[in-house]
């Protein structure tokens, strides 16, 4: 189910509430749920609690950082934009276009803002101290270890984002070996054990929303989510090819070393060198 991997916020609905900060599903309702706003709500989510000058609450979880590559395909999803594009039949990095670099500068902007608990997991959100994350729809219940009320979102739009969507950053699929006897009448039984029927999409729909949702309004964004996703090739970009590229160039931009359009410069021929070489193109 593709569903299964999108990438999504998740919010502690209580500590939203102490903070007096708006509700995340008033604000997609009114569209105004947006990279500013979500900026704005983690640098007021952001302080000091107990007085002793340390933070120790914060807006954005380590999660969605740890992860910079999908959290910056998901980013770039809802800005209009793609690491990746379909050019003649050929597949061509497109992570120089402006709305693609917009969404690498936001990421780099909640880095500066000092917004973010660099725990690279789920315990300060468990323990009532992080507002918001970004993660797979699988993790969900990883965040209801400790918070009872856990809200979900849809990735917040950027300036040229128009619509909501959950962002599939990876597809499970299933495949057949082609050096197998008549591999046809082996996708024909396969279908046949396991046929995929609208009955058998609206069970799985129920089964997920019910073990999920902490309310009504996350149980009505989960089915909506099943439906409402759009798919992101952020693998080939962010991915295996060039990871220590990545890693040193993500680390560069996020410490203001370089800026994330020279960085997307540096990294474009390299990247479009792995997929010529991988897709055979």
């Amino acid at each position: 189910c593709p569903t299964y991997m999108s990438i999504i916020i998740v919010w502690n609905k209580a500590l939203f509430e102490a903070e007096n900060l708006p509700s995340l599903y008033e604000l997609m309702e009114s569209k105004e749920w947006t990279w500013d706003k979500m900026r704005e709500i983690a640098q007021k989510a952001t302080r000091d609690t107990d007085g002793d000058g340390v933070i120790d609450q914060w807006g954005i979880g380590g999660q969605g950082i740890r992860h910079y590559q999908r959290t910056i395909a998901s980013f770039a999803v809802a800005n209009n934009a793609s690491p990746v594009i379909t050019v003649d039949g050929k597949v061509k990095a497109d992570i120089t276009n402006p709305d693609f670099v917009a969404a690498v500068e936001f990421m780099a902007q909640l880095h500066a803002d000092n917004v973010t608990a660099y725990d690279g997991g789920y315990t300060l959100f468990n323990q009532g101290k992080v507002a918001m994350d970004v993660c797979h729809f699988w993790e969900i219940s990883q965040y209801q270890q400790g918070v009872a009320d856990v809200g979900i979102a849809y990735i917040p739009l950027g300036p040229k984002g128009t619509e909501y969507s959950a962002v599939v950053t990876s597809i499970p699929i299933i495949a057949i070996p082609a050096t197998v006897p008549d591999p046809a009448a082996m996708v024909d039984v396969w279908a046949s054990l396991h046929p995929i029927t609208e009955e058998y999409l609206d069970a799985m729909v129920e089964s997920f929303a019910a073990e999920r949702a902490t309310d009504i309004n996350s149980y009505e964004l989960i089915r909506e989510m099943f439906y409402n996703w759009r798919s992101v090739a952020s693998g080939p970009v962010w991915g295996c090819f060039a990871w220590p590229v990545n890693q040193a160039g993500w680390d560069a931009i996020s410490n203001a070393v370089t800026s994330p359009a020279a960085a997307m410069e540096q990294w474009q021929p390299q990247i479009q060198a792995a997929l010529d070489d991988i897709l055979r193109q």
